[in-house]
């Protein structure tokens, strides 16, 4: 069968890659030294959010910005360093399902299923995984942050240095875990182009809105138990067609977290939200109200961070010049009770013939073991598959579900991933329930979305809930089809915007679930 191609084709985004500078991102010298040092929060590692509120209180918002940083990227960049120092120690990539999930017994996923999952037409189940051993997983969360703290005092050490030579900041930032600053941040972004980052603090949440042009601080209306209860509502509603009206919820939402930001947020084209805790949950594209009646979906390109502090360190990169090779997986052979998937196949199958070179497997040949001798040679990853949410307690263990072999166990976890070098890889599209759900507050690599992020990738595109199979494949179908013209967030509006006109895919269960992580392309 021929294959269908892009409205640019692979060798059109090559040379334009190839054309373009070898970085997105050159920071000048910039003044850091009215921030705190590390010696001032030295004694208070546990409360950055707490010191954070303080200094918004005390008129200081680009301190408050930069503690809110050092939370969100601590687990982020801990969970790295961490995974990079077993590396090191270890001959393979591959952890034990055990390790994964802190427990000392080998850890069989399909023997602890809270509950089998139904033929109903959605890709995985949460369930709850059993706890393991507690004192091995405080072990590691010690370890990771003592590594994070660690790294942190060298770097201040190193900038230091080059602030006294006087040397340009962008020497710096490449392979260094240099925490952002908003002034930073603002200076990355393009015109149309706006960042919103949150704060759940102990009696308040605040927002702060970086744009070209300035740096906003706002308090939001309601105290956090009131905003999560609003939030949990809205998930509950929007994720399963049954549960009644939706809009209500969602407008009120979107009073509490964008309202206050209505005016400077016209002529923004792009919005990037960078969640914390409960908000890493909330379905950001249904909200709607105020001056402007539509959903932010319809309003923005959306694309989701763990922390800014990513953004800077995406853009440091150098930009990739490959054309697209994708590695597309669908409907592996699962263990029972888990139901096959057919319209994955169908799925994977369908996308695979979208680029000039791709690899497809399917059924018998989808395993872990081939995924792990094939990546390095792709850099566009599709997987139609189950998805397993393991919960906070083994964050880690939460996996795709691909063919088991007796050189893996087919559960292809965020901590295995995370271990992976997907530093040239564009793009990868998790076609599978609840890859993008945080187990753990929103700032660590609970999801299978932070553990693509954490391996290098720039984009990754995961589910908040448990999706349909023939909404999702429709849906993805539709972004191919506009990815190399519009980037991934672009191209994910117009699919969602496209799968919305259809009367029986109208409500946001169908469409909304989809988020993409990373910058767009």
């Amino acid at each position: 069968m021929r294959r269908r191609r892009l409205p640019i084709a692979a060798a059109a985004l090559a040379a334009a890659l190839a054309a373009a500078p070898s970085g997105c991102y050159q920071a000048a010298t910039l003044p850091r030294g009215d921030l705190m040092a590390l010696d001032d929060v030295e004694g208070r590692r546990a409360e950055l959010l707490v010191m954070a509120e303080e200094r918004l209180a005390a008129g200081e918002p680009g301190e408050a910005f930069h503690l809110l940083e050092l939370q969100k990227s601590r687990r982020f960049l801990g969970q790295r360093l961490l995974l990079a120092e077993d590396a090191g120690a270890a001959d393979t990539p591959k952890p034990a399902a055990a390790e994964a999930a802190g427990s000392d017994e080998p850890l069989d996923l399909a023997r602890v299923l809270a509950a089998a999952p139904g033929g109903d037409g959605t890709r995985g189940l949460t369930l709850g995984i059993r706890k393991g051993q507690a004192g091995r997983l405080r072990a590691a969360e010690r370890r990771q942050d003592e590594l994070f703290w660690r790294d942190q005092a060298e770097v201040e050490r190193a900038l230091q240095v080059m602030e006294e030579r006087g040397l340009p900041m962008h020497f710096f930032v490449k392979g260094r875990n240099l925490i952002a600053t908003a002034d930073e941040i603002r200076r990355a972004l393009k015109p149309g182009q706006a960042m919103l980052s949150y704060l759940v603090g102990r009696e308040a949440v605040h927002a702060f809105l970086l744009t070209r042009g300035a740096l906003r601080v706002e308090t939001l209306p309601g105290r956090p138990a009131e905003l999560r209860a609003l939030v949990e509502r809205l998930v509950a509603r929007v994720k399963d067609p049954r549960a009644g009206d939706w809009t209500a919820d969602a407008t009120e939402l979107y009073r509490r977290l964008i309202g206050p930001f209505e005016a400077p947020l016209d002529g923004i084209r792009s919005l990037t939200i960078v969640p914390h805790g409960f908000l890493a949950n909330a379905p950001f594209a249904v909200l709607h109200g105020g001056r402007d009646p539509r959903l932010l979906l319809e309003r923005f390109a959306l694309t989701y961070l763990p922390s800014g502090t990513l953004y800077r360190t995406i853009l440091s990169r150098p930009l990739l010049a490959d054309p697209p090779r994708m590695l597309a997986l669908g409907n592996a052979r699962y263990p029972a009770p888990w139901p096959d998937l057919p319209m994955a196949e169908a799925e994977a199958r369908s996308v695979s013939r979208i680029f000039d070179e791709s690899r497809l497997l399917t059924g018998a040949a989808a395993t872990e073991a081939r995924f792990y001798d094939l990546y390095p040679g792709f850099n566009v990853f599709h997987l139609a598959t189950h998805g397993l949410l393991a919960g906070g307690e083994a964050a880690g263990a939460s996996s795709l579900l691909l063919t088991r072999t007796a050189a893996a166990d087919g559960y292809l976890s965020a901590a295995e991933i995370a271990r992976l070098d997907l530093s040239r890889a564009y793009l990868a599209v998790l076609s599978a329930c609840e890859t993008s759900v945080s187990a753990g507050g929103g700032d660590g690599l609970g999801s299978i979305t932070g553990a693509f992020l954490a391996a290098g990738i720039q984009t990754v595109l995961g589910s908040q809930w448990q999706v349909a199979d023939e909404s999702t494949a429709l849906l993805m179908l539709d972004f191919y089809q506009h990815f190399l013209e519009r980037g991934a967030a672009g191209a994910l509006r117009q699919a969602q915007l496209r799968l919305r006109q259809r009367e029986e895919f109208r409500h946001p269960f169908y469409w909304a679930p989809f988020v993409a992580y990373g910058i767009d392309q």
